[in-house]
């Protein structure tokens, strides 16, 4: 990404020759043209990069959707792993071996099944 922030920077012909006055050309800022890629009606990104910028915008998104919910998912997850009384320091404080030590604690393991399952579950739902 960072690669092509530079060489956008310095040779937009490149990347916007045959639309150099759209949205994503123009776009200000470092990162602004994600934020245009984003928004841009399908039809129009078919028209200047044909079926693979609409398959791959389309797979982008996806994995984008994806990342959020899972993440969204598993906060409580990390919350409650970072809470339970550390056998380890540092990192190992939050894997699922910190908590198998503490003895009479099994409800974060049953956290752990059922974030995974809504994680699945979302998972499922966005593909079909």
């Amino acid at each position: 990404t960072l690669l092509f922030v530079l060489v956008r920077a310095s040779r937009p012909d490149l990347f916007a020759g045959a639309r150099p006055a759209s949205a994503v050309a123009t776009a200000p800022g470092f990162v602004a043209w994600a934020r245009s890629i984003a928004r841009i009606d399908e039809d129009e990104l078919y028209e200047a990069g044909g079926i693979d910028a609409v398959l791959h915008a389309r797979v982008t998104k996806l994995h984008l959707t994806l990342c959020s919910l899972v993440t969204f998912f598993s906060l409580p997850v990390l919350t409650v792993y970072c809470a339970t009384p550390a056998a380890t320091d540092g990192f190992g404080r939050v894997g699922m071996t910190n908590v198998l030590k503490t003895p009479g604690l099994s409800w974060p393991l049953w956290l752990t099944v059922l974030t995974a399952w809504a994680n699945l579950g979302a998972t499922v739902y966005l593909i079909k």
